[in-house]
């Protein structure tokens, strides 16, 4: 808790300003996750001070929210690339890094942003070629230059609460195994914890979710109890 409020700090989240009469003010609270690896195991504890959003009303309190995230195609690409060419993959871990102040950061360091992608940033001058994917809070560096992109990360933990969390290994879900000079990616993992939350883990595994003669109709079937559940 203490590091997420001294970062928070440090950033200049929040500007300290008086209360306006007639306003809604959004009161906060204090989330706690475990941080796990792709074997399950824990690896740090994560505090984050967090807005009760649910108490605003969209058009009265905020208009449109977006956070861009890189496409999955843009990554697969990526990856390959950097498998071909042997380049080294680098996950780094940017928390309260919103997109703009983290685009304007990156700009500055010679970064240009793709202009099919707004989560891939690349850059190149005197030989060198960067890529840069951020995901929100996650991000994935490689290239062919290593000092260069130690100077990266060194130059970003001096604005952001960057955490190095070196080789690329687990990256939203999905598993990445070095195996010489290849990568294997695996949601094994993932599909797991969906198979124990729903207490599905003892299934029959078969090679199609659906048979091809099934025939479907509405209401058909019973409503699902829990429609949370159901979207997840």
């Amino acid at each position: 808790m203490v590091e997420e409020f001294s970062a928070i700090t440090r950033n200049g989240t929040w500007t300290l300003v008086p209360r306006v009469s007639g306003t809604n003010v959004v009161n906060c609270k204090w989330v706690y996750k475990l941080k796990r690896d792709q074997s399950g195991a824990i690896k740090r504890y994560k505090a984050r001070l967090v807005a009760k959003g649910f108490n605003q009303q969209p058009g009265i309190d905020y208009t449109e929210t977006f956070s861009p995230v890189v496409k999955s195609a843009t990554i697969r690409v990526v990856l390959s690339l950097a498998v071909t060419r042997h380049w080294p993959l680098r996950q780094l871990d940017a928390p309260r890094a919103w997109f703009q102040r983290l685009s304007q950061a990156l700009l500055q360091l010679g970064f240009t942003g793709s202009k099919t992608d707004p989560s891939l940033f690349i850059y190149s001058a005197n030989g060198t070629l960067l890529y840069m994917l951020v995901y929100v809070d996650d991000i994935i560096l490689t290239g062919n230059n290593t000092t260069a992109i130690d100077r990266v990360v060194q130059c970003l933990s001096q604005s952001f609460a960057v955490q190095d969390m070196g080789p690329l290994s687990y990256f939203l879900g999905i598993e990445v195994a070095h195996k010489g000079e290849n990568i294997v990616l695996s949601q094994r993992k993932y599909i797991h914890d969906l198979l124990s939350r729903n207490k599905l883990s003892n299934s029959k595994p078969v090679p199609s979710l659906c048979t091809s003669t099934a025939k479907l109709a509405l209401g058909d079937s019973a409503l699902f109890e829990d429609p949370v559940k159901y979207r997840q």
